[in-house]
């Protein structure tokens, strides 16, 4: 693995220069939160925040001091970001129902709660 590491970010380079790539990102409609970290590859950071300039409406998240595998290793920060996007997305996600919606789908949908916090969470190590 060691001796192809000098090519990743090439192919990386190749995948995000493809037409197809950049084009599936612009279509995306869904909310879109993107993390990076400051010790992860540099090629690596620059996906991410070009992955935020392409995909409308996307929110980026970056810890300076968080590597590569930062969901694992910085989950008490990632964690609470993952939350507050999930309600995010479930908020919008009524919003556009109620605005296709008659006036009385509209309210049931707007007095529906997000939900219960502890499915969404992906790592709750330090969590009691």
């Amino acid at each position: 693995m060691i001796e192809q590491a000098d090519k990743l970010p090439y192919d990386f380079n190749a995948a995000l220069d493809l037409d197809a790539v950049a084009a599936a990102a612009r279509a995306l409609r869904v909310p879109t939160l993107l993390v990076s970290g400051g010790l992860s590859p540099y090629v690596t950071q620059r996906i991410v925040a070009k992955l935020a300039e392409i995909i409308d409406g996307a929110e980026m998240r970056h810890l300076p001091a968080a590597g590569h595998m930062l969901p694992v290793t910085h989950a008490e920060r990632v964690n609470p970001e993952i939350l507050r996007h999930n309600w995010r997305a479930e908020e919008l996600a009524k919003l556009e129902l109620a605005a296709c919606a008659g006036p009385a789908e509209a309210a049931a949908a707007a007095a529906q709660p997000a939900g219960s916090a502890r499915p969404h969470l992906v790592f709750r190590r330090g969590f009691n």
